[in-house]
């Protein structure tokens, strides 16, 4: 009987054990971000070569709002996980589980995808828009210790070079 009840504890054990690991049994670490931006010259009076230089180095971007995904890509049916906001210097920090993996994604993807309405001068391309809806703009297999930082660079493009749009209007001077 001794036997049967040592067995049976056994058995539990190692099943709990099993279980647990399949969960992810890693632990909680801090991982830290910098969220930057850039932009294009998109016409009026000629500025500076500097003001052009400037356009092109990323700038932290403060208050940028970053929603987090278990998974590789960005699944609408996925709840997110945790958000995050940058502060000042573009930079968060985030507590993510080590042996998971997770995407990064932008406000605008977190909420349904519309595709917008054609217009006299813009042509929009729905393939390119959900593909894009569904790319992570960062993905992270969460490690115990040395996790890369997650850098992202968000680009503003002109009205005339949209992503995922054919502008065919009048351009600026």
């Amino acid at each position: 009987m001794k036997f049967i009840s040592l067995f049976g504890i056994l058995l539990l054990c190692s099943m709990q054990c099993f279980c647990h690991a399949k969960r992810g049994n890693g632990a909680w670490v801090k991982v830290s971000g910098h969220i930057t931006q850039t932009s294009d010259y998109c016409g009026g009076a000629r500025p500076s070569d500097e003001l052009l230089e400037n356009l092109k180095k990323p700038s932290p971007l403060e208050n940028k709002i970053i929603f987090i995904k278990i998974g590789t890509v960005n699944n609408p049916s996925v709840k997110y996980f945790q958000k995050v906001i940058t502060d000042s210097n573009g930079d968060f920090v985030v507590t993510l589980k080590a042996g998971m993996t997770y995407c990064f994604i932008e406000e605008w993807k977190q909420k349904k995808l519309l595709i917008p309405e054609d217009t006299k001068y813009l042509t929009w391309d729905a393939k390119c828009l959900e593909a894009r809806y569904h790319t992570a703009d960062f993905v992270l297999k969460v490690k115990r210790i040395k996790n890369p930082i997650i850098t992202i660079n968000y680009h503003n493009p002109c009205f005339y070079s949209p992503y995922c749009g054919t502008y065919t209007g009048p351009l600026p001077p």
